[in-house]
């Protein structure tokens, strides 16, 4: 199954002129889907592209929505990040706040969770989640089932 969403996201439509931020952003969502990761609404915007048109790089897309939600002091699933290798998906991080402020090394930023899904590692049998709270009580390292309770806790959906 993991071959499949591998295949999936690098369509060999990615060579026939759509656009790789396409294949690895919505075109992904079919195969975002079969392995149960966050799919990338429509309505996001891609703000920043660290690769080249056609071959590797990050790119990040961002809920247009997050800004106003953490004003309100409400969670929120704010930024999801793709790392593609050679026009591959090979990792993706999916940031989500909590709706609240914290301090770290003096400066104020968001309480945030960081899952990061390696098809790399899945692929080699290793564990593929990577899952990481920046500042609150939770800070640190915690696992994917232990990363769900703090969505449920924040009221942030995927």
């Amino acid at each position: 199954m993991l071959a499949l969403g591998v295949l999936l996201l690098c369509h060999p439509a990615c060579n026939a002129g759509i656009p790789l931020s396409v294949e690895a952003g919505v075109g992904g969502n079919p195969a975002r889907k079969e392995l149960a990761l966050p799919e990338l609404p429509n309505d996001w915007m891609l703000f920043n592209r660290l690769a080249p048109l056609h071959d590797s790089g990050w790119f990040s897309w961002y809920n247009p929505e997050s800004q106003g939600l953490l004003k309100e002091g409400k969670g929120s699933y704010a930024m999801k990040e793709v790392k593609v290798v050679k026009k591959e998906v090979v990792l993706e991080k999916n940031t989500y706040w909590s709706g609240r402020m914290v301090m770290i090394d003096a400066q104020k930023v968001q309480e945030a969770l960081v899952m990061s899904y390696s098809y790399e590692w899945a692929s080699q049998g290793k564990p593929a989640w990577d899952c990481t709270v920046r500042g609150g009580p939770h800070e640190g390292h915690v696992s994917k089932a232990q990363a769900e309770r703090i969505l449920k806790e924040w009221r942030v959906g995927s």
